[in-house]
């Protein structure tokens, strides 16, 4: 009978390694904004953007009148403005994306400590905190792993004692 190799001993936990907490994930889903708010938040932020879209929507419009009146020349001007608008919208939207990301990321953090829009002020963790919290999903993770081999180790054993039973009975057999 052989006996169990011990696991060989789990990393130590890398120091990028985030892992999201219970209250991380409860703040992420507290007084989401609506739509409205959202667009109202989103054209604050970025403004341009907005206004390609309303430029694109009313050489839209032209060319559509254009079309039912059988007038090509404003026709033709509507779609070439409306291809202009649509790439200044796109242009608009990376240049914004460029320049915001780091007040949105600053935002997104901000959101987290305080709570959705303020409300409900979560408490603030410290770094040790957060720490030892990873530290205790790690070793969680760690324990389940092990669980995991043991079980397995268990399986692998009685296949073996079911492999010998097996060969004894067909070599009683052949005898």
């Amino acid at each position: 009978m052989s006996t169990p190799t011990q696991p060989a001993p789990a990393p130590p936990l890398p120091p990028q390694m985030d892992i999201p907490t219970l209250e991380d994930l409860a703040l992420a889903h507290k007084d989401p904004e609506t739509s409205l708010q959202k667009v109202i938040r989103k054209s604050k932020e970025q403004p341009l953007v907005p206004l390609g879209v309303f430029v694109t929507c009313f050489a839209l419009i032209g060319a559509t009148r254009g079309i039912r009146n059988n007038n090509k020349s404003l026709t033709n001007f509507m779609f070439r403005l409306r291809v202009g608008a649509q790439g200044f919208t796109i242009v608009a939207m990376l240049l914004g994306t460029l320049y915001y990301k780091d007040s949105n990321y600053e935002r997104y953090i901000k959101r987290g400590e305080q709570g959705a829009e303020g409300a409900n002020k979560a408490p603030v963790k410290t770094k040790e905190d957060m720490e030892r919290e990873k530290r205790a999903l790690w070793f969680l993770a760690l324990e389940e792993e092990e669980k995991r081999l043991k079980r397995q180790q268990q399986l692998e054993e009685v296949k073996k004692k079911a492999q010998e039973v097996f060969d004894k009975e067909k070599k009683d057999a052949a005898a």
